[in-house]
């Protein structure tokens, strides 16, 4: 074993215990995996999610967001179900490329990728709650056509009706009435992305957007849109009135033509997913097309961090 510091000595020691308790289990985050995968965690990790993995690194406290407490199991960028942990590959991309915006760099270059397979077996040992040894099933996204201007308007009524406009904003910029109040699951203020300017964490693309919409930023304000993208125009009329009346006559074609709620209460799964589906793309198209980040003064001025090469 490569000599290291104290803290990462014991560290190890600990994950070596930790496999005695892992023991009896076919996970894949038991025995060596979790010893190697500690001792790069340790090397590369620690100083922001520290010792322990809680998220109290000696540089955590300048960070802005804050390093992830592995040990809550709390993963926002997900691919699954509300409610629902993240599949390994989940974290395993998040160690692979980092997350633009934030302090997380992108390991991709400097891990192989069976150390990138240890240290997430690592990081899923340390969860406080007992861990599943089932792979939860991972949401299938839709194709993700050219947008039309068609679904750029069904997107908008759909932004507007299910109420993303109360965070961030009837125009994107993240400044929606509910913004100011909003915290995280640890009281800290968060804000709403800026859908013009702000990076998106998991790169400016559908995947992103989807996975978000539909399995929410867990740990943040942001719920999940499974359940709810198909609208009844019963819904749709009973929402109008907190609409501010500007934007009101942009839901009126969306309105006209969405299914009553008696018609979605007979749907069969195949229908109502095809039905959530188009929504899905229609109101990713129009989060993606916000961007103003092809202006410009943005080129001339700004930073694009989804297109930086993320070094650790």
């Amino acid at each position: 074993m490569r000599s290291g510091t104290f803290a990462e000595t014991a560290f190890i020691l600990a994950a070596a215990c930790q496999t005695a308790i892992f023991a009896s289990s076919p996970a894949p985050e038991t025995g060596d995996v979790v010893v190697r995968g500690a001792r790069i965690h340790a090397r590369f990790c620690a100083a922001c999610h520290g010792v322990e993995g809680r998220g109290d690194g000696p540089g955590a406290r300048e960070l802005s967001p804050r390093p992830r407490d592995f040990t809550a199991g709390k993963f926002r960028y997900r691919s699954t179900e509300s409610g629902s942990p993240p599949r390994r590959s989940d974290i395993e991309h998040v160690v692979q490329v980092g997350r633009a915006g934030t302090a997380m760099p992108a390991f991709g270059g400097l891990l192989s990728q069976s150390e990138i397979a240890d240290v997430v077996g690592f990081i899923l040992s340390l969860r406080r709650s007992s861990p599943s040894h089932q792979e939860p099933e991972a949401f299938s996204l839709p194709p993700f056509p050219e947008a039309t201007a068609e679904q750029l308007a069904d997107g908008r009524a759909l932004y507007l009706i299910v109420g993303c406009w109360k965070c961030h904003g009837t125009d994107g910029s993240g400044r929606g009435p509910s913004a100011p109040q909003l915290k995280n699951d640890e009281g800290r203020p968060i804000r709403p992305r800026d859908f013009r300017y702000d990076p998106f964490r998991g790169g400016h693309n559908f995947d992103t957007v989807a996975f978000a919409v539909l399995s929410g930023l867990i740990g943040t304000p942001m719920p999940s849109f499974a359940e709810i993208l198909v609208v009844p125009r019963e819904s749709i009329d009973a929402v109008l009135e907190s609409l501010p009346p500007e934007v009101r006559p942009e839901v009126e074609e969306f309105r006209l033509a969405a299914p009553s709620s008696a018609a979605v209460a007979v749907l069969d799964d195949a229908d109502w997913l095809r039905i959530r589906d188009r929504n899905l793309v229609a109101l990713a198209q129009y989060v993606l097309s916000l961007s103003r980040r092809d202006h410009f003064f943005y080129q001339l001025f700004g930073e694009n961090p989804e297109l930086e090469a993320r070094k650790p």
